[in-house]
């Protein structure tokens, strides 16, 4: 038997252990059962800090073990985050709002990561939760030569082509697919997405128009290249946080189009937004015959990527 005085300690032990002591650790009341799925708050936090965070685009899969995560978080003073292999070192969000973490991963695993926006009294805002796979990267001597990774892909579009999607990755230019939109000089805003099917470095992207000859006037004067990294980004849409552009063409010629790419994107999908052709029309028609993606040889292994980097 506990005498009166050893249970009164022991309450107290048990009282003052409940108390959460770090934004990085889930804590859970002790004596009640009505909110134990809810994190305690740090002492002198009444309430969650309101504060919140977004993530840019970020390779998923992805074969970095040691994978970063890059940000914006106005008014917060660090980020944590928790997940995968464990917590990650927290870090100081920038006089800009930016901020980079870097998070370790469990091997050839789906990973689920929680991040939390910090204030400077400690006090977590709403997380963020987001998932990403980790697969073994390609072997060190898997060769190092571009290939038209687009080839032979997968292209989708809700516009319905006159010719075939697969015409725009067939690798023979006198095959060719056009797609028709718009009505009284408005943009059209067709979009053409490719999958390629796995991350690759990209280097140079071609866009190869029939009327690029000087045959007609159904090439791309206005059209906009962007790219995804996520697995599933769906329709390109800039907004939506799942894609970045990567070219805003706005005086096309109708010459062939070739982009030489500095920074070198990671990306699994890239998408057209056809908006106005060259012609002086009530709608607008794009005539594609091949668009090429040159990307690292997708056996390569994708560069190590950094929060210094």
């Amino acid at each position: 038997m506990f005498s009166g005085y050893k249970k009164l300690a022991l309450a107290t032990v048990l009282f003052w252990g409940c108390a959460a002591e770090d934004p990085n650790t889930q804590k859970y009341d002790l004596f009640t059962t009505s909110d134990l799925t809810i994190p305690d708050l740090p002492a002198g936090c009444s309430q969650s800090s309101g504060l919140s965070l977004q993530l840019d685009s970020h390779p998923d899969p992805t074969c970095n073990l040691l994978q970063p995560f890059r940000g914006t978080a106005k008014g917060v003073d660090r980020v944590v985050a928790r997940g995968g292999a464990g917590a990650a070192q927290p870090v100081k969000v920038g006089s800009d709002g930016r901020f980079c973490i870097e998070v370790m991963l469990t091997p050839d695993s789906l990973n689920t990561i929680t991040f939390s926006p910090i204030d400077q009294q400690g006090c977590p805002g709403t997380d963020l939760v987001r998932t990403i796979q980790h697969h073994t990267c390609a072997s060190p001597d898997a060769g190092g030569s571009l290939t038209n990774v687009a080839l032979g892909k997968s292209v989708v579009t809700e516009s319905q082509p006159k010719g075939q999607n697969s015409y725009l990755v067939d690798g023979d230019i006198s095959t060719v697919v056009e797609y028709s939109g718009g009505w009284g000089w408005t943009d059209a805003n067709i979009w053409v997405g490719i999958a390629l099917g796995q991350p690759v470095q990209l280097h140079k992207i071609v866009v190869r128009w029939r009327d690029s000859t000087g045959s007609g006037c159904d090439f791309g004067a206005s059209y906009k290249i962007a790219v995804s990294a996520y697995s599933d980004p769906g329709k390109m849409d800039l907004n939506s946080g799942m894609w970045s552009l990567l070219q805003d063409v706005s005086a096309g010629n109708g010459a062939e189009d070739s982009f030489e790419l500095a920074p070198k994107p990671l990306a699994q999908h890239v998408a057209l937004l056809l908006n106005q052709n060259g012609c002086s029309g009530w709608s607008e028609t794009f005539a594609l015959s091949e668009v090429e993606v040159w990307a690292a040889d997708p056996g390569a292994p994708l560069p190590q990527d950094r929060c210094g980097n």
